[in-house]
């Protein structure tokens, strides 16, 4: 009985507003991209009635054949997931091979059969990044997820170090090291960029936070690094007057790496300027032994304006002696000799790198030097000159980031703005 008196009332209510519509016909203007639709409101009803239980039938339809069922199958799912990996496995070997067009290709194949999933959107933003596009919208989409924050600033990073953008690569170390502030590349990273930027005092903090962690470097890479890092603060000392504080941190960088011959050269010209000739020559005696170069050869005939050349050719010998297997030692002696005179110990230096492999431009230089000073034979001067000009240069001071030869040793090469990456050696 009620639910008779429900279909009544519905029957009711319908039959009022059909009768109400019949009493005030209406037309219905659909305007569109210059088309004009024009519909009774009855004709509209219809239209909404007939569209409505199509849709229901439809539904019923699909249920009916279980289409939900076919879709979310698990067999299906795995099929497409594993030709989703295929995809991707094969965009990776593309990568690697430096193919990103077809990288890119199989990268979005992969990410059209399993969705925008993170390791698909990896790939495609990595390719991206390697075929150099204006915009990486797949970098912005693994942006909003909070859980790739530290991979997407990875390849930022890695963009800026390639463009050498230092200021901005610290800026995105700095950011990282607020989430993982004990991460040793983090620290390593922080450590080079503070010095690229020449911000020792910055870099120096870096060096201390590394140690309270775990080291990345090797421990005789990191106090190279330190060495290099006092070196250039005590440069900055001795520029504004203060050689004491100079002095002391280049104590410091030497007893961190007592091989790196700049500090030493930098110590013992400012032992000089103090007058403190005796160090100076105890420093030079020390560092000799392990890593001369050009730079302190000169220092060692001008450490003591006050002696004679004699004087000098004695003191140069003993230093010479003390690592004759070094090519600088034996061209610090030949120099000194045939400034004295002394013609068979600078033939017998010279004699010594002759025929080997240590034998250089400069070695046949002084050999037709001494030709003319003991026998003023210019026909042999201009023989070994010749030869001179078909050996190589030697040992120098050379950039390994960019191939440069700075005349000196700078902690920052001026051309490519590399840290601590010129070093004296062959080319």
């Amino acid at each position: 009985m009620i639910r008779l008196t429900y279909f009544s009332i519905i029957g009711i209510v319908i039959a009022l507003c059909a009768y109400w519509i019949t009493s005030n016909p209406g037309q219905v203007l659909i305007n569109w991209q210059g088309w004009e639709i024009r519909l009774s409101v009855d004709v509209l009803i219809i239209l909404i009635v007939l569209y409505t239980f199509t849709f229901l039938m439809v539904l019923k339809l699909l249920r009916w054949l279980n289409i939900a069922n076919f879709l979310s199958n698990p067999k299906r799912l795995a099929t497409k997931r594993a030709k989703a990996e295929s995809h991707l496995d094969q965009a990776w070997g593309s990568y690697a091979l430096g193919d990103f067009e077809l990288a890119l290709k199989q990268g979005l194949k992969a990410k059209s059969a399993n969705g925008e999933n993170n390791s698909a959107l990896r790939l495609l933003a990595k390719v991206t990044q390697k075929l150099e596009k204006d915009e990486n919208p797949y970098l912005e989409k693994l942006k909003l997820s909070s859980g790739n924050n530290i991979w997407v600033h990875k390849q930022d990073l890695h963009k800026y170090l390639q463009d050498k953008n230092w200021p901005a690569a610290k800026e995105i170390v700095s950011l990282m090291l607020e989430e993982h502030p004990k991460n040793p590349y983090l620290l390593k990273e922080a450590i080079l960029l503070n010095a690229r930027l020449s911000d020792w005092e910055n870099a120096k903090n870096s060096i201390s936070s590394m140690e309270k962690n775990r080291s990345f470097f090797a421990k005789n890479d990191l106090n190279h690094i330190k060495a290099v890092v006092d070196y250039a603060l005590a440069l900055e000392e001795k520029a504004a007057g203060k050689k004491s504080e100079a002095l002391n941190l280049l104590k410091t960088s030497l007893n961190n790496d007592p091989s790196f011959a700049p500090a030493a050269l930098a110590a013992i010209k400012t032992l000089i300027e103090l007058g403190d000739i005796k160090t100076a020559e105890k420093t030079l005696k020390a560092i000799w032994k392990i890593a001369p170069n050009d730079e302190l050869s000169d220092v060692a005939l001008d450490l003591n304006p006050q002696e004679s050349s004699t004087e000098t050719y004695r003191r140069v010998k003993v230093l010479c002696d003390s690592a004759p297997h070094f090519a600088e030692s034996q061209h610090l002696l030949a120099k000194s000799a045939i400034a004295t005179k002394h013609w068979p110990e600078a033939r017998k230096a010279l004699d010594t790198l002759i025929g080997s492999d240590k034998a250089s431009k400069e070695t046949y230089m002084l050999l037709a030097k001494l030709e003319v000073k003991q026998k003023n034979d210019y026909e042999a001067e201009t023989k070994f000159q010749k030869i001179a000009e078909q050996k190589p240069l030697g040992n120098k001071w050379l950039c390994h980031a960019c191939g440069s030869s700075p005349q000196h040793y700078f902690p920052i090469c001026d051309e490519c703005g590399e840290f601590d990456s010129v070093k004296w050696s062959k080319n």
